[in-house]
């Protein structure tokens, strides 16, 4: 399966919002009380086989004073999927599987659980 496959299936099977950009495909997972939540999949391949990244913004770096910091690894030690990880100056949730194994329907299951945890998570660091 192609990252394009995964993407039109998914979006097919849960009604999300895709738009492409050059290196990703964005989907606007919706969230409670009329929230909505970016998740980005990107591709690349680690020892040549093709992975699949999902990223979701938490809140910016600039914030995060040491009690913040000290919360953001405490929740990050209780997730059961995913991880919380710096990049450039975003806090973000991510989580990688790869392309060959991972259905559409443990993908969604995954990105809808990223966006969950990522929407509760910036209120409570932020």
């Amino acid at each position: 399966m192609t990252l394009r496959e995964l993407v039109d299936s998914i979006v097919e099977a849960k009604g999300w919002t895709p738009s492409a950009l050059a290196d990703r495909v964005n989907l606007v997972v919706p969230q409670r009380d009329g929230r909505k939540q970016v998740v980005w999949l990107s591709e690349f391949k680690d020892d040549g086989e093709a992975m699949v990244r999902f990223t979701t913004r938490i809140g910016g770096t600039g914030p995060l004073d040491g009690p913040r910091l000290r919360a953001a690894l405490e929740l990050n030690a209780r997730l059961s999927h995913g991880c919380l990880a710096v990049q450039g100056d975003e806090l973000v949730m991510t989580a990688t599987r790869p392309l060959r194994t991972t259905t559409p329907g443990t993908s969604g299951d995954a990105i809808e659980f990223l966006a969950r945890q990522a929407d509760l998570y910036e209120d409570l660091i932020y």
